[in-house]
């Protein structure tokens, strides 16, 4: 499942997952407590945790592809500097050791690159996420969307537009573009794009 995970990322960017072979930077993928991941390159090992047990399971391809894209360096869509003027965080219904979760990163962390706010990315939370019994996180601004954030099985097509925008890529959904689905798109200073290639080990027990 994991190998599917990392395809459809593969195919759909210029990401590219390879085995370890003793490189600096890499993600070593854990059966640990928790399903989580660093966001971004690693200066050294990366752990990801996909826990599986009895009690609970990180195996579903949404909470992997999830994981994975935070290893490209994707935040959590309800944390883009913008969100407010999508939706509203319900702090009084969520516990406070949990209100990291739901913190804004600042522009220069987390740059959408021009990409809208997506109800629909599979890095948004949903609308119960870290919520008391009964209550609401996030609450969308437009009702529309209220019972669509946090229900997405795969990346959706801005999920990937930003990864090729952040790495660049050629190639963006089988088009020939930097991110956009269409034509070239314009690029913020240059800089040296991040290497595509993402060095791992197996999963580990």
């Amino acid at each position: 499942m994991i190998a599917v995970a990392m395809r459809r990322i593969e195919d759909n960017t210029c990401i590219r997952f390879k085995p370890w072979t003793n490189e600096r930077g890499y993600i070593q993928i854990e059966n640990r407590d928790g399903c989580s991941a660093i966001v971004g390159r690693a200066e050294g090992r990366g752990p990801v945790s996909l826990h599986d047990s009895h009690k609970g399971t990180c195996f579903s391809n949404r909470i992997i592809i999830h994981e994975l894209l935070h290893v490209t360096g994707l935040f959590h869509e309800q944390q883009r500097h913008d969100r407010d003027n999508f939706i509203k965080v319900h702090y009084e219904n969520i516990k406070e050791d949990d209100w990291s979760e739901f913190e804004k990163v600042n522009p220069d962390k987390f740059n959408t690159h021009g990409v809208p706010y997506d109800f629909k990315s599979i890095m948004h939370y949903g609308k119960r996420a870290f919520a008391r019994s009964g209550k609401i996180a996030i609450e969308t601004l437009d009702p529309r969307f209220q019972d669509v954030i946090g229900k997405q099985n795969d990346a959706s097509p801005s999920d990937y537009h930003k990864i090729c925008k952040m790495y660049q890529c050629l190639k963006c959904m089988g088009q020939n573009s930097s991110g956009s689905g269409g034509g070239k798109v314009e690029q913020p200073e240059p800089t040296i794009a991040p290497e595509p290639t993402i060095a791992l080990l197996s999963f580990l027990n």
